[in-house]
């Protein structure tokens, strides 16, 4: 049954809008939920979670909405389209921005939704399916501080922690932060990793070492079977991955920061979904480096 909380609202029920309907259902809320493809809102949809028939319906109906899309070109389309998410604003609704774009376009759609009578928090999210299941990610979100306390409430619903960085723009450009560092790690473990191989030594006992070195993370420690070749389930593609390095240059380039070791990966990456990896869990790029030969020029 519904439950009794405050109206939120989920836009985009891809792997992670979908955790966040379940998690805010889980806790009683009354979940409005809308897909650009309506047969992923089918599983919310039996006396859940109420599917609505457009963005613009979400927002009138919901305190506080939540948006997961891909890219730009999704955000776009969703937020101005007839029976967008702008066309639902005038009520004042928080629109909850956790897709990881460009800061630059996330400062021009907040200025969109405040024109249309919203109110705008830009709160990307760190962290992948497991953790999100849990609630144990963490939003790092730019805005006014009265926007940010409105949410917190809600958000900790759905993470363990939330760092309020900065205005509008602070979110993303944190989320680029850390996704570029991301990026450059798996392409430089990928290599790294060729390479010894090539000299000669084991993958498993690559990875025994590499899991008790200075190097060792968190996401490597969750991704040994996805190195060891096991089926896992993809959190991060190497598409998405592509998308964000890009987007993390751009905005380097826009101020003045060379980004060297980004373009690399981003270069790595590319070469990956060219190869058909395009689809592979993130942890994937190191098995791509592993059978790709280096260039003449190398």
């Amino acid at each position: 049954m519904v439950g009794l909380g405050m109206n939120i609202g989920v836009i985009g029920l891809g792997r992670m809008g979908s955790i966040f309907a379940k998690r805010l259902i889980e806790q009683q809320h009354i979940v409005h939920v809308w897909n650009r493809s309506a047969e992923r809102s089918k599983g919310f949809v039996r006396g859940e979670a109420i599917l609505c028939d457009s963005p613009a319906a979400v927002v009138r109906k919901s305190e506080v909405v939540f948006v997961s899309l891909a890219n730009e070109t999704a955000l776009d389309e969703v937020y101005r389209r007839e029976n967008g998410i702008l066309a639902g604003c005038s009520n004042g609704c928080h629109i909850v921005e956790t897709s990881t774009v460009r800061p630059n376009f996330i400062i021009e759609l907040a200025k969109s939704v405040t024109e249309s009578g919203g109110v705008f928090v830009d709160a990307p999210i760190l962290g992948t399916l497991g953790p999100a299941r849990e609630g144990k990610v963490v939003v790092v979100a730019g805005g006014d501080d009265a926007a940010i306390e409105r949410i917190r409430p809600v958000a900790s619903g759905l993470s363990r922690r939330l760092f309020h960085m900065g205005p509008i723009g602070s979110g993303s450009s944190m989320k680029l932060v850390v996704n570029m560092c991301l990026g450059v790690y798996w392409q430089s473990l990928g290599e790294a990793i060729a390479m010894g191989e090539r000299r000669g030594l084991d993958l498993d006992r690559m990875l025994d070492v590499l899991v008790d070195s200075p190097i060792a993370t968190a996401a490597l420690n969750g991704k040994l079977p996805v190195l060891r070749g096991a089926p896992a389930e993809i959190g991060f593609d190497i598409t998405g991955v592509r998308k964000d390095l890009s987007s993390a240059l751009i905005t380097a380039h826009a101020e003045d920061v060379p980004a060297a070791a980004a373009a690399g990966a981003l270069a790595g990456f590319v070469a990956a979904i060219e190869a058909g990896f395009g689809g592979k869990d993130v942890a994937s790029i190191v098995a791509f480096n592993r059978l790709r030969k280096a260039t003449p020029s190398c």
